[in-house]
């Protein structure tokens, strides 16, 4: 039996009780910031709850009276993170069980158009937050490289991004994605000497985005200069300190611009931002620049009928055995949504969620608490129940 009632928040909030009261579990596919919320009320009521969302320190503070409650609070069963842990400590634990030190550990993924439809000059569409896209190129990332910790600082992630031959037939770029330092004990790996994990993109994405990122069009604050605030062109025109009503002096001025913040490919960085129609004077949607090119970047890289994305997912685990040898694990994952029906990304995070609640509710799962699925118990028949 399916209901579907309407809700929002903060002005329900005093519905959240009875959502929740007729539930035999709870799975939150909310904005990971909104978890924390159903999470208490899923404790007092003695629910287990499930989210595909990284465990964030408000859920964390949760984990001592869901433990006393009996309760699971199960997150990160989604693609990424979900799968990826999951495929990473089954390869970690085997390396284990034979007595080896994981040296290497690289996992990667992404969600992106398939070949056919990455038809434009980001070769990218929205398969998940179009915001949440803009918001990660502007973070920044720390990882290990040769046994040294390595800090790209935020702003500076887009220019740090390599080639990546992880799907040969694909041309792709990784940049490393957040805090990878801390999967040294979150996946219990202390000896290893190359730790990365990272999101894979088409080829380019990260030029056009550091040019937009150099014009300060991933700022998140509003514009005060009223004349910078009307027009797209308006905008560019201040930012680049230039006035003009020319179209090819405007041009000019961005090509000198971004030759000195060091945009690699600048004919294909001018291509996107006149395809996105940010030279013309269009008006702004939204005083805050992210807000105003998130508003254009909805419409121009929505999926059309018919086509379909992709989620390209890699690792790769590499582990000393005592004898000296080594042992390595790779796995890949390439899936690709149903035109006119689930999306790659639909379908990898939702079948992920739906097996953690089914293993949930089969009282299959012992411990209590916050949890991730980076142990056996939890790993082992998530997979098969995906495998199957």
């Amino acid at each position: 039996k399916t209901l579907f009632q309407q809700f929002s928040y903060p002005k329900d909030a005093d519905k959240i009780s009875q959502l929740l009261k007729d539930s035999d579990l709870v799975i939150s596919l909310l904005p990971a910031t909104m978890h924390a919320i159903f999470a208490e009320e899923a404790i007092k009521q003695g629910k287990h709850m499930v989210t595909a969302s990284y465990v964030s320190e408000a859920m964390q503070k949760l984990d001592a009276s869901a433990k006393a409650a009996g309760v699971v609070l199960l997150n990160e069963v989604g693609l990424d993170p979900g799968i990826d842990h999951m495929l990473v400590m089954k390869a970690v634990d085997a390396i284990k069980e034979k007595g080896g030190k994981v040296k290497e550990l690289i996992s990667l993924c992404g969600g992106l158009p398939d070949p056919a439809a990455a038809d434009n000059p980001f070769r990218y569409k929205f398969s998940w937050s179009p915001r949440g896209v803009l918001v990660a190129a502007c973070n920044g990332a720390v990882h290990i490289e040769n046994g040294k910790i390595l800090t790209v600082p935020p702003g500076s992630l887009l220019q740090s991004v390599e080639a990546s031959k992880r799907f040969p037939t694909m041309r792709l770029e990784a940049l490393p994605n957040r805090d990878s330092v801390k999967y040294r004990d979150i996946y219990g790996v202390p000896d290893v000497e190359n730790l990365c994990r990272g999101t894979l993109r088409y080829e380019g994405w990260s030029n056009v985005m550091h040019a937009l990122q150099s014009l300060q069009l991933l700022d998140q604050t509003a514009l005060t200069n009223s004349d910078a605030s009307q027009s797209w062109s308006h905008l560019l025109q201040y930012r680049l300190n230039t006035k003009t009503n020319n179209a090819n002096d405007l041009k000019e001025a961005l090509v000198g611009f971004l030759q000195s913040h060091k945009v690699k490919d600048i004919d294909a960085a001018i291509e996107a931002i006149e395809w996105l129609g940010l030279l013309d004077t269009i008006p702004l949607s939204n005083p805050a620049p992210m807000d105003a090119l998130c508003t254009v970047l909805q419409n121009k890289l929505a999926f059309k009928d018919g086509e379909k994305d992709m989620t390209p997912m890699f690792h790769t685990v590499l582990g000393e055995l005592p004898d000296g040898t080594f042992e390595r694990h790779t796995s890949r994952l390439l899936a690709f949504g149903t035109p006119g029906g689930d999306s790659a990304m639909a379908a990898t995070v939702g079948y992920t969620t739906a097996a953690a609640a089914e293993l949930i509710l089969k009282g299959n799962v012992k411990k209590t608490g916050v949890l991730i699925p980076t142990t056996s118990d939890l790993y082992t028949p998530i997979l098969n129940r995906l495998h199957e």
